[in-house]
C-alpha cells in the first residue's frame, strides 16, 4: 500500500509539473508576441503589409473594370449575334426551300420538253410551208 500511495502522489506531482510547463509555455508565447508587436520591426511589417494591401486593392479594382468592360464588350458581340441568327432561315425553311425547289426543277423540266415539242411543230410547219412554196 506504501507504494501505491506514492505512486499515486508521484503521478499528482508529474500531473502539476505538466500543468505548469504548459503554462509557462502560453506564457513565454504571450510575452513574446506582446515583445515582438512593441518591436519596430513588426510596425514596419504591419506598415508594408498595408501598403500590400492597398497596391492588391488598386491591381484588382484595374482588373475588376477590365473584366467589366470585356463583359460588356462580350455583351454587346453576343446581342448582334444572336440578332444575325434570329435573321437566319431555320432548318425547316430550308427543307421547304428544298422541296420548292424540287417542284420548280420539275415544271421547268416539263416546260422544256413542251417547248422541245413545240419548237419541233414550229419547225415542221416552216418547213411544210417553205416547201410548198416552192
Amino acid at each position: 500500500m506504501g507504494a501505491d500511495v506514492m505512486g499515486s502522489q508521484l503521478r499528482d506531482w508529474l500531473a502539476l509539473a505538466q500543468v505548469l510547463a504548459l503554462m509557462g509555455s502560453v506564457g513565454i508565447n504571450v510575452w513574446i508576441f506582446i515583445a515582438a508587436r512593441s518591436d519596430s520591426r513588426w510596425q514596419a511589417m504591419h506598415e508594408s503589409m498595408k501598403h500590400a494591401d492597398s497596391e492588391l486593392d488598386t491591381r484588382l479594382e484595374v482588373i475588376d473594370r477590365h473584366l467589366m468592360d470585356s463583359k460588356a464588350q462580350f455583351d454587346k458581340r453576343l446581342s448582334i449575334l444572336e440578332t444575325s441568327v434570329d435573321g437566319m432561315p431555320k432548318h425547316r425553311d430550308l427543307l421547304q426551300i428544298r422541296e420548292q425547289l424540287a417542284r420548280i426543277d420539275k415544271s421547268v423540266g416539263a416546260l422544256d420538253e413542251r417547248s422541245e415539242a413545240t419548237g419541233a411543230a414550229v419547225n415542221r410547219i416552216e418547213k411544210y410551208l417553205l416547201e410548198s412554196r416552192r
